[in-house]
This record gives C-alpha cells, structure tokens and sequence, in this order.
C-alpha cells in the first residue's frame, strides 16, 4: 500500500523525537532535565478534579456529545469579561476543541483552498505548520527576532504577501521566544489585518504562564480585534489539567 504524498511533507514530529531520545538517555541512567514539552507541574485544583470524578460517575455522561452545552459557553464568555475585561462575546462566538493545537491544527481544513497562503512567526510552536501543510496551504514567514523585541513587525511584511494571505498566525505570549504582546503592537496587527483583508489566529495559550512584568492578555479585548480574529485559549494550561 502507498501511503499518502501528503505525508512527505511532514518530517518527525518533534516533541516524540525528543521524549525517545529523553528514554534512552534515562535508560542509561542519565539525569535528564525536560525541558520540551510545555505542561504545567502544579496540581490540578480539587474542585476540577472532584468534577471530573462526578461526571465519570454519572452514566448520562458516557453519551455522544453533540456540541457544546450552553452553560460552557456563557461561562466562556463570563470568563473573559471578567479575567480579560472583553465585552461583546456571545455564546454562538464560542467553540470547544480538544486542545489549542489539535484547533489551530484542522483551522486550515476549514479556511484554505489549495495553494492559499498563511502567514506564521518564525520561529514557531510546530502545529502552525503542520495546520498549513495539511490543508495544502502555503507558508509565509514573518521573523521574530532581537531587533524588534522578538514581536511580530508588521511593517516588514511584504504587502503583497500579506494580500494574498488568508489568515495570520499570532502566538503572544510567544512559544518559543517568550515575548509578550503590547497595546500598540495589538492595535498595529489590527489595522494591519483590515489593510490586508486577512483573519488573525490569536494563539493565546499562554497568558497565564507570566511570572513577572508584563502580564498576559487577550487579543479579543483591544478594539476591533472581534471583526478581524479569532483566539484559541487554554484551559489545560492555565488550570493544570493537560493530562485531561
């Protein structure tokens, strides 16, 4: 059997290759410390964990689920009021997936034709690829670096890539550079996506892994932002529970 062309265009997934490499090195009785995979080492907090045992208890749970339950999504959107200070978020805007990568990674099935190009960060958590690859999209790449305090730099961005681009990916705080995002700069990508007619992708699972400075924050709070992008946020990550 012959597998599919498409699958050429992935080389080994990154975050496997370096837990194989972690086991052999544990094998040999090395001491390793991992510092690859981004998953919190705090406990889960009790009532999410009492929940959790709650429902797998009650047999109503074991059924398909069709959708998201109405409670989730308005505590979704209270959720942002209240941590982000977003208002204007309603339930029919809200949507769960299993994970922010397994989200951004099936985006692309849902937005790009063949050949539609997606704008990513360079350096970049690996799925933003992966997402464009799939869906047989084209990649662009915007730098993130010293110069410009390893933030997206719209103005270097070729306006004819940005035309024909469908939808810019935004990682802030950034994975794997760290950076954090400013007023100015969320206003910048705004104006830059209604200049270009492109979608923003807010990848915003990391607001709450800010330990001093600048806090983390949500994209969906400065103006505009709610006609031009989207944002994935982590509950995983900011609740303890990736496991989960």
């Amino acid at each position: 059997m012959q597998f599919s062309q498409r699958l050429d265009r992935f080389g080994a997934e990154v975050f496997s290759s370096l837990n194989a490499k972690r086991l052999k090195l544990e094998a040999e009785g090395r001491t390793i410390y991992n510092l690859s995979v981004g998953t919190p080492d705090f406990a889960p907090y009790d009532h999410v964990v009492q929940a959790l045992r709650d429902a797998a208890a009650d047999p109503v749970q074991w059924k398909y689920s069709l959708g998201d339950l109405p409670e989730l999504k308005q505590a979704v959107c209270d959720y942002y009021e209240r941590r982000f200070g977003v208002k204007g978020i309603t339930p029919d805007m809200v949507a769960s997936c299993n994970g922010t990568q397994e989200g951004v990674g099936h985006l692309g099935l849902a937005l790009l034709d063949p050949g539609d190009t997606v704008l990513v960060p360079d350096p970049c958590y690996p799925v933003f690829e992966a997402g464009v690859k799939i869906a047989d999209g084209e990649l662009a790449y915007y730098p993130l670096n010293a110069e410009h305090d390893f933030l997206p730099y719209v103005a270097g961005i070729d306006p004819e890539v940005a035309d024909r681009a469908k939808y810019m990916i935004v990682s802030l705080p950034a994975n794997p550079v760290g950076s954090v995002g400013t007023p100015e700069l969320y206003e910048e990508i705004i104006a830059f996506a209604r200049e270009h007619d492109l979608i923003i992708v807010h990848d915003n699972a990391y607001s709450d892994i800010v330990f001093d400075g600048p806090r983390g924050g949500s994209f969906l709070s400065y103006p505009g932002a709610l006609e031009v992008g989207v944002e994935f946020f982590s509950l995983s990550k900011s609740f303890n529970v990736t496991g989960a």
